[in-house]
């Protein structure tokens, strides 16, 4: 234990942490805060709200082109409180069509027969709610914030944070000492290994905290029980989760990759003798995942979809309904990538403590 407190103190005690985790926060707050928008959208979602009827839909459509022909840039007499009210009405048309093309789509995936059809259909199905206005400003910001700019600010700080874990004992020499016996070398990994945990944790959990006092403050907290395809870029998705349901797993899976990628910094850290080194390969890594927005090769794009950075995204494995195919038995994208997270996160492990094995044995 209290080796562990030693580890967790040599992490904590980087004062670059804090602050490079202040700007980025700070960054994060100004490319967000749109407050006087977030008031005037709430403003308008509270008159719409309730059961989306036939004469609401056709009332948001026939206002939605009144107000449309004088929608112009220059046109000083358009206001705020009018652009909100066009994202309303589209909204309203975007959220009936997605209950008229969810039955259709249903209706179309009867007449294939591919290995997944079946699991398809039970899923659409059982999305339901999408006959009701929700004002979901605050749970869509928070959501969007882990896809967006969470994800991201995780990365950067573990990067900065774990990268020299291993790395400053080599170049310092500390290391001939504690891995002179075969209990130091286990203990230290172990202290080391949770010492990383604890601090990934940390990051993600102070991220969550400010993601939910920034929307309260800014938005408000209403609309979780909104179904996730009332969002724009989520009206595909054949997941039958509110809000709340997703975003709980949106964090679940968010950490789940965020340890996988902790300890991948760490083996490398324990191979390399130079802490710039570990960061910029470590660095490397995690942005390589990225060439997946530019080819076309479709095996690729699937197996990157499966990498560091897109799991803590969540958002890529939830948009649509996506399989892999193992021995015709469709198992969901979002199952298959925390299968890989877990796996690959045993695998790190036990190469960690093989390369302290071995460097125990040549020194």
């Amino acid at each position: 234990m209290q080796l562990l407190k030693y580890e967790l103190l040599k992490i904590f005690q980087q004062k670059s942490l804090y602050v490079i985790f202040l700007f980025l926060l700070v960054f994060a707050t100004l490319i967000a805060d749109f407050p006087n928008v977030d008031l005037l959208k709430k403003d308008v979602y509270h008159r719409w709200e309730g059961p989306l009827t036939t004469e609401k839909v056709q009332q948001a459509e026939k206002n939605y082109q009144v107000l449309s022909k004088g929608f112009n840039l220059e046109n000083t007499a358009f206001t705020l409180t009018d652009l909100s009210k066009l994202g309303m009405y589209e909204e309203i048309a975007v959220l009936h069509s997605t209950e008229s093309a969810n039955e259709k789509q249903i209706s179309n995936i009867k007449n294939e027969h591919h290995y997944n059809s079946e699991l398809q259909i039970n899923m659409l199905q059982k999305v339901d709610h999408l006959n009701y206005v929700y004002n979901y400003r605050g749970p869509q910001q928070m959501i969007d914030f882990i896809s967006f700019l969470s994800f991201l600010i995780t990365g950067v700080m573990l990067l900065i944070g774990l990268s020299s874990i291993f790395s400053r004992e080599y170049s310092s020499g500390v290391d001939h000492y504690i891995l002179s016996t075969k209990k130091g070398r286990k203990a230290l990994v172990w202290a080391k290994l949770g010492a990383a945990l604890l601090y990934t944790l940390s990051v993600v959990s102070t991220l969550e905290l400010y993601n939910f006092f920034i929307t309260i403050i800014r938005i408000g907290n209403e609309g979780w029980k909104a179904p996730i395809q009332i969002l724009f870029d989520y009206h595909r998705s054949p997941y039958a989760f509110n809000l709340l349901e997703y975003h709980l797993i949106q964090i679940g899976l968010h950490l789940l990759a965020a340890f996988g990628f902790a300890l991948l910094i760490l083996l490398i850290s324990s191979v390399n003798k130079h802490a710039l080194m570990s960061f910029f390969i470590s660095a490397g890594i995690f942005a390589f995942p990225y060439i997946r927005e530019f080819t076309q090769v479709q095996w690729l794009k699937t197996l990157l979809s499966f990498s560091f950075p897109y799991v803590m995204k969540v958002k890529p494995l939830f948009v649509d309904f996506q399989t892999v195919n193992v021995y015709d038995y469709p198992v969901l994208l979002p199952i298959m990538a925390g299968i890989i997270m877990l796996i690959s996160s045993v695998i790190f492990i036990l190469m960690i403590f093989k390369v302290m094995e071995h460097k125990q044995v040549t020194t």
